[in-house]
């Protein structure tokens, strides 16, 4: 019983470990690959499955050095001006956001273009919580 038991969790912890290897592939290759979808995407889309007054979602990739650097300029300015001066996380700002978040005020100001990018690839959107944001 106790051998079948250890034999068990290892599989599951084996899984696990699995899980995680193929989800970091997935993060690296994103490096060279661009996303086929987001899950904001993929939410509206659903969305519109069942809306005949919504259209589906599309996308069109543009390199990079297509994009006016003067408009490459003020979409990051409009979304993080402090991009520059750290290397993704402003940790000052997101435990500023973790503190009001606790003492029950407005949570704003706390999330970098990093963070957003991460938030749009993966979490679903609305108003319920699965992930915590």
């Amino acid at each position: 019983m106790l051998k079948a038991l250890k034999r068990w969790i290892k599989r599951v912890l084996l899984g696990l470990l699995l899980l995680c290897v193929l989800f970091l592939m997935l993060l690296v290759s994103l490096r060279w690959v661009n996303p086929p979808t987001t899950s904001f995407m993929l939410q509206h889309n659903v969305r519109a499955l069942f809306n005949d007054d919504l259209e589906f979602a599309r996308h069109h990739w543009v390199p990079l050095s297509e994009i006016p650097a003067a408009m490459q300029l003020a979409v990051i300015a409009s979304e993080d001006q402090k991009f520059p001066d750290h290397r993704g996380i402003d940790w000052a700002a997101t435990q500023a956001a973790i503190e009001a978040y606790r003492s029950g005020r407005r949570a704003g100001g706390g999330s970098t273009i990093t963070q957003q990018v991460v938030k749009n690839l993966f979490l679903w959107g609305g108003s319920q919580h699965f992930f915590v944001r």
